[in-house]
C-alpha cells in the first residue's frame, strides 16, 4: 500500500480506517489465548516505523507525565504512540485483567474444595432442670460440661469436589480470551479515533487553503470591480464564497477539537489537551495483503479471533456444570471431622473428671431433592444454559464472518475510489 503525503485526503483517510479495521476483523492483531492456570503475556507495539524519536521511545508512564505537563496545551502523538498507551492506561483492558484475576481466585478455591478447615475454641453447657435418661425416666438434673480444643472438619458434595475445578478452569480460559479481546476491541477502537483525527487535520488543511484561494479571489474581483473591468455582482458572488468557506473552517476545526477529545478519552488523557498528529507521513499498518481470499481471511478469523475462544470455553464450562448435575444424586455430601481436646463437667457447676477426649466422624449423604424432581428440574436448567453458550458462540462466528466480509469489500472498493 502506497504511502500517503503529510496532507492526507480524507478518502484516504477512510481507505487507511477500513484496512486496520480489516485486519482486526480477520485476527491478525488478535492474542492467542493461554491455557488455564496459565498467567497472561503482553507484546509491546512494533514502533520502528515512528518519525517521532521524543515521543514514541518513552513509557507510557513518561508520556502521561508529559500529557500532565501539557494540560490545557498541544500535545504531539503518533499511533504507535497511542496504541502503546492505550494498552497501557485503558480501564477496559484493567478492568477485563481484573475479571481474570477473579477467575484464577474461582478456580484457585475450587482446587481446595476437599480440603479440611481447622477450627478451635472452647465449648461450654450449663443445664439445669428436667431430662430424659436413656431408659426413658425423666429426671431432675442439674450439671455442666466444657470442652476445649478443637480440630478439622470438612463438609464438600462430591459432585462439587469433582466438577467445579474443571467448570472454574474453562471461566479461567474464557476471561484470558475476554482480556485479549478487549485489548484488541481497544487498540481498534483507537486506531479509528486517532485516523479520525488525521482525516479531520486533514480537512481542515483544506479549507484553510480554500479560503486563502476564496480571499484572492475576492481581492481580484473587488480590485476589477472598482477598476470597471469587472462586474460588482461578481466581487459579492465571491465575498459570499469566502463567507461559505469560512463557516466549513470553524466546522472543519470543530471536528478536530471534537475528535481529539475522543481519543484522548480513550488514552485517559486530559481532555482539555488538544492532540494533534505529528507524523510527516503516515505507513498503513500492513498485517496482510488486500489480495488475500475472503474465504482465507474469514478461516484465519474465526480460527484466530479471541471472541470464538471464549465462547467456546463458555461452553465447554457450562457442559462440566451440566455433568455436574447428571451425576449429583449418585455421589453423595461427605462430612468427616475430627476433634481432639480437654473435656470435663459435673453436678451443678463443679469441675471433676476433666481429662482429654478425641471424637472423629465421617458421614456419607445422597440426596434426593424433592423427591428428585428437584434434581431433575436442575438438570434441565443446566442443559438450557448450555444450548444458551452453544448458541451464542454460532452467533460469535455468524457476526466475525459478517465483519470480514464487510471490511474486505471496504477496502476493495475504496481503493478503486483513489486508484
Amino acid at each position: 500500500m502506497a504511502r500517503m503525503s503529510d496532507q492526507i485526503p480524507p478518502r484516504r483517510a477512510a481507505i487507511l480506517a477500513s484496512f486496520i479495521t480489516l485486519c482486526f476483523a480477520a485476527g491478525c492483531h488478535s492474542t492467542s489465548s493461554a491455557r488455564a492456570h496459565q498467567s497472561v503475556s503482553g507484546r509491546d507495539a512494533d514502533v520502528s516505523n515512528s518519525h517521532t524519536p521524543t515521543v514514541d521511545r518513552m513509557a507510557p508512564g513518561e508520556i502521561l507525565q508529559a500529557a500532565a505537563e501539557a494540560t490545557r496545551q498541544d500535545m504531539p502523538i503518533d499511533l504507535a504512540t497511542a496504541l502503546r498507551l492505550a494498552g497501557a492506561n485503558n480501564l477496559q483492558i484493567q478492568f477485563a485483567k481484573q475479571r481474570l484475576a477473579e477467575a484464577f481466585a474461582r478456580l484457585d478455591g475450587a482446587d481446595v474444595l476437599w480440603l479440611p478447615s481447622l477450627s478451635a475454641g472452647p465449648f461450654y453447657n450449663k443445664h439445669d432442670g428436667r431430662l430424659q435418661e436413656t431408659e426413658g425416666n425423666v429426671i431432675e438434673v442439674s450439671r455442666n460440661a466444657a470442652f476445649i480444643g478443637g480440630g478439622p472438619a470438612m463438609s464438600f458434595h462430591l459432585a462439587d469436589a469433582l466438577f467445579e475445578p474443571l467448570a472454574a478452569c474453562q471461566l479461567v480460559r474464557a476471561e484470558q480470551a475476554a482480556v485479549a479481546r478487549t485489548t484488541n476491541d481497544t487498540l481498534l477502537a483507537v486506531a479509528l479515533a486517532y485516523l479520525d483525527l488525521v482525516q479531520a487535520e486533514s480537512q481542515r488543511a483544506i479549507s484553510e487553503q480554500d479560503v486563502a484561494n476564496a480571499k484572492q479571489l475576492v481581492e481580484l474581483t473587488e480590485s476589477f470591480a472598482k477598476t470597471g473591468q469587472g462586474l460588482e455582482s461578481d466581487a459579492a458572488r465571491a465575498r459570499n464564497e469566502m463567507a461559505t468557506r469560512q463557516r466549513e473552517l470553524i466546522e472543519a476545526h470543530e471536528n478536530v477539537l471534537t475528535r481529539s477529545v475522543r481519543l484522548a478519552n480513550l488514552l485517559r488523557l486530559d481532555p482539555a489537551m488538544t492532540l494533534h498528529t505529528v507524523n510527516t507521513e503516515v505507513t498503513p499498518l500492513v498485517l496482510l495483503t488486500e489480495d488475500t481470499p475472503l474465504a482465507e481471511l474469514t478461516e484465519r478469523a474465526l480460527a484466530t479471533r479471541p471472541e470464538t475462544e471464549e465462547r467456546s470455553a463458555l461452553v465447554q464450562a457450562a457442559f462440566e456444570r451440566l455433568r455436574q448435575e447428571r451425576v449429583r444424586p449418585f455421589i453423595p455430601r461427605v462430612l468427616v471431622d475430627f476433634s481432639a481436646g480437654g473435656y470435663g463437667g459435673g453436678t451443678g457447676s463443679h469441675f471433676t473428671n476433666f481429662s482429654d477426649r478425641t471424637d472423629f466422624n465421617v458421614v456419607a449423604v445422597w440426596e434426593l431433592r424433592n423427591l428428585g424432581l428437584g434434581n431433575q428440574a436442575l438438570e434441565r436448567q443446566r442443559e438450557a444454559q448450555q444450548l444458551q453458550a452453544a448458541t451464542s458462540e454460532e452467533l460469535i462466528r455468524d457476526l466475525i464472518a459478517a465483519e470480514v466480509a464487510e471490511a474486505y469489500h471496504q477496502v476493495h472498493e475504496r481503493r478503486r475510489q483513489i486508484d
